[in-house]
C-alpha cells in the first residue's frame, strides 16, 4: 500500500525542523519495514523548493494534494497537527481516504507500533476533522 506521512515539518528553529525531518523520516522508515511505500512530501519538495516562499510553498502543497489521490491511505504521526497537516487532513476528508493515526507515536518512540495500529484499523480517523476546526 502507498501511504502518505502526516507529520510536522515548518518550525520556529533549525534544530526543531531538524527534529521534524528525523521524525518524518523515523515514520517512513517504519511504513517501509512493515511492508509498504511511504510518501512525504514534506521530505522531498524542501530539497528544491523554498518552503518560506508562499508561492512556492503553496505550489509544493498543490502537488502533494495531486499525488495523495493516488495513496492507499494517510498515516497521522504524533499529538502535534500544524497548518500544513490539518489542509491534508481536509483534503482526505473530501475525498474519504482513510485516515490512521499513530496516537502513541512521538519522536524517539518505537514508529512500528503506530504501523501494526495501521494494519488493525479500517475506516477513517474520526477525530481528524476536529482537530482541524
Amino acid at each position: 500500500m502507498r501511504i502518505y506521512v502526516c507529520s510536522p515539518y515548518r518550525a520556529d528553529n533549525i534544530e526543531k525542523l531538524e527534529e521534524n525531518v528525523a521524525f518524518a523520516r523515523e515514520c517512513c522508515r517504519a511504513i517501509f519495514d512493515a511492508g509498504h511505500d511511504p510518501y512525504a512530501p514534506h521530505l522531498f519538495f524542501p530539497q528544491f523548493c523554498n518552503d518560506g516562499d508562499p508561492n512556492e510553498r503553496a505550489k509544493c502543497m498543490e502537488a502533494a494534494m495531486r499525488e495523495l489521490l493516488l495513496c492507499d491511505g494517510m498515516m497521522i504521526f504524533g499529538e502535534t497537527v500544524s497548518e500544513g497537516m490539518c489542509a491534508e487532513i481536509d483534503f482526505v476528508n473530501k475525498f474519504r481516504i482513510p485516515i490512521f493515526h499513530a496516537t502513541n507515536h512521538e519522536p524517539g518512540r518505537d514508529v512500528l507500533n503506530a504501523v501494526v495500529l495501521f494494519e488493525v484499523r479500517s475506516g477513517s480517523w474520526a477525530r481528524a476533522g476536529r482537530v482541524c476546526r
